[in-house]
């Protein structure tokens, strides 16, 4: 039976393995990475702000509030989904930093048999959720076949980028996040233009959002998969390769890794779904407008540090300990500092901005706004700490 990922290095390399041979630690190439990240989520912001305001400008807040929704529903799906995944990128990561390629075929051929069964059961209960949406969710009468179609979609669509996803980590093994982001960027243009047919050429719906995000990122798997194992032939399927021991230490990994991930997404997207059962559809839409910035600043942070995450697995790998320690804090300093560029005066100037880009009838998002910007001082300074404990195991402690 093939090793577990976690015995003695010694008993898993040949004493004369390369250590790094494409795992490279180097300031210039995670510069240029982060940069790409923040080029392409730049672009998706831009595509995001034009939707809202064009929608919320042609249609009744009660269509539009079926989207946050959603948006809040789906977001539990990498929970469900973190358990079997979280620890793939480490692991794949770090056999290669030990100079152990083949490692990445039987980490991949043992995960995916795995998340292939839960991607089953995910759809399963996906599609028994949409045939009772309406019971579940509060949603105008007029809008529950078009709700149960779009969830359909989001979950056939996210069922299928997990299974996949072990197959996706050529990209960072390589660290080529500026190719990977460059395709991000065309499967934006694509979701761009496909929005402007749609709802130019048939008309103004929420339901024209999701389909054209839909087959935008079912253009961008397949590209992003065929190109990764390109980079990295070993990301590949082998049946006799399978280890149950590797398995369900991947599973263990990311068991804990879903604990934080929970706490993650109840703190936003769990307000949203009890503003759905108590609230009205303007009270969703409020909280969803105002808290929109707050999550595309910490995501546009969260991208750009997300290069280093290669590079301090291996740093842990090479017991390179000081190096890891000066980029975690020197990385909190630097997030710090471009979230409150942009928070400070979206806090200070909320009501001025809201009023601008939504009108009077939102003016309750500004409150939401200046509350969501405050939270930044006091989650940047750590905000490599998650990445500390992915590199080093430590998703438990």
């Amino acid at each position: 039976m093939a090793p577990s990922v976690s015995e003695d290095n010694a008993s898993r390399a040949a004493p004369d393995a390369p250590k790094h041979e494409h795992v490279l630690l180097s300031k210039r190439l995670v510069a240029i990475n982060a940069a790409s990240a923040v080029i392409a989520r730049v672009l998706n912001v831009t595509v995001l702000l034009w939707m809202y305001q064009y929608l919320l400008a042609r249609i009744t807040p009660e269509e539009f509030a079926v989207y946050p929704v959603l948006t809040a529903v789906m977001i539990f799906a990498p929970l469900f989904f973190t358990l079997f995944t979280g620890g793939v990128a480490r692991y794949v990561v770090d056999a290669y930093a030990r100079g152990e390629p083949e490692r990445v075929t039987q980490i991949a051929s043992s995960i995916a048999p795995v998340i292939a069964g839960a991607g089953v059961l995910f759809c399963g209960a996906g599609l028994l959720l949409a045939g009772y949406v309406e019971h579940v969710l509060t949603i105008t009468p007029s809008m529950v076949e078009p709700t149960r179609v779009m969830l359909v979609l989001l979950v056939v669509n996210y069922t299928l980028q997990m299974v996949l996803l072990p197959f996706t980590m050529g990209f960072h093994v390589r660290q080529r996040f500026v190719e990977f982001n460059a395709l991000g960027i065309v499967r934006d243009l694509l979701r761009m233009a496909l929005l402007l047919m749609f709802l130019v050429g048939i008309g103004p719906s929420v339901f024209w959002v999701v389909v054209a995000a839909v087959i935008s990122e079912q253009l961008h798997l397949a590209g992003v998969v065929y190109r990764s194992t390109q980079l990295v032939p070993e990301v590949r399927f082998r049946p006799r390769l399978f280890d149950w021991r590797a398995a369900k230490e991947l599973v263990s990994f990311g068991g804990w890794t879903s604990l934080g991930q929970l706490s993650n997404l109840l703190y936003i997207n769990g307000a949203t779904l009890i503003l759905n059962a108590h609230g009205t559809a303007l009270d969703v839409t409020n909280f969803h407008m105002g808290a929109t910035f707050f999550n595309q600043i910490r995501m546009m942070i969260r991208l750009a540090a997300e290069p280093l995450q290669p590079a301090m697995t291996a740093m842990h790998s090479l017991e390179d300990r000081k190096r890891l320690a000066r980029t975690a804090l020197r990385g909190g300093r630097y997030g710090l500092l471009v979230a409150l560029l942009g928070a400070t005066p979206l806090a200070i100037y909320s009501r001025e901005f809201v009023q601008l880009y939504l009108g009077e009838t939102f003016a309750d998002a500004a409150i939401v706004l200046a509350l969501f910007m405050i939270v930044f001082l006091a989650t940047q300074p750590v905000t490599l700490l998650p990445m500390v404990a992915l590199a080093t195991a430590r998703g438990r402690a």
